[in-house]
């Protein structure tokens, strides 16, 4: 742990993650954050947010480094007689720097440290996996429908997590706890297969998708599946 770090950087472009999150998921995440930021060693309370805060918790650590090699620096300045002179002025950037204002208690702490080392609450391999198979697998699919590259976006990214999240709540529905993240990559293939919506496919993304779930998911309960190579019967009974 940095002991004597105070502070730590929000991102104002993060705003398009919590944007693509319903109010109380929003606040798990937001929840999620502070206590991991003050050293609370949270547990996930669900995939969602185990989903959305990994990005937050990569760039926490990357500016924890960033801090130790200046904080190192500033040791070796004072040690050599002060700081160099000319030093170039940082630019300005879309941040907002959150600061301590009272000591850490037993539930929230103004008091900001991240350890680079801690390995616990990175996301797991197979998560990773999953995402990225589920991303890949709708870009192929864009091209194949649109004959053009998907532009990817950070929204489309957050957007996909909840798809996965409601997918994978379908899976469970279905097979109980009795499935895995190969289940849910056939159930996520299986809902854009049965995309009947002329206007989702018009505006083919992924928050339209996410947006359209429940209807595309009863499509298929119904009985109404494509019959291209994508079909499944995943969901089907």
């Amino acid at each position: 742990m940095a002991e004597d770090k105070k502070k730590v950087i929000v991102y104002a472009d993060w705003i398009t993650k919590f944007e693509a999150l319903e109010d109380a998921e929003a606040g798990k995440l937001i929840k999620h954050f502070f206590r991991y930021i003050n050293d609370l060693n949270p547990k996930y309370p669900d995939r969602i947010t185990e989903i959305s805060f990994i990005d937050i918790q990569n760039t926490l650590k990357r500016d924890l480094i960033k801090w130790e090699k200046r904080a190192e620096k500033s040791r070796e300045n004072g040690m050599s007689g002060g700081r160099p002179k000319n030093l170039i002025k940082p630019k300005e950037t879309n941040q907002v720097i959150l600061e301590p204002t009272k000591p850490v208690n037993d539930s929230v702490s103004d008091s900001v440290s991240v350890n680079v080392k801690d390995n616990k609450y990175n996301i797991s391999p197979e998560v990773k996996k999953l995402r990225g198979d589920c991303k890949n697998y709708f870009l192929d699919y864009y091209l194949q429908k649109k004959g053009s590259e998907f532009y990817w976006s950070t929204k489309d990214a957050a957007n996909l997590n909840k798809l996965i999240a409601k997918v994978e709540f379908k899976v469970k529905e279905k097979n109980g706890s009795n499935y895995t993240n190969e289940d849910i990559l056939v159930g996520f293939k299986l809902i854009l297969s049965n995309i009947k919506d002329n206007w989702i496919i018009d505006n083919l993304s992924i928050p339209n998708i996410n947006s359209k779930f429940n209807e595309i998911f009863t499509q298929i309960t119904n009985g109404k599946t494509s019959k291209d190579k994508y079909a499944s019967s995943e969901f089907r009974n």
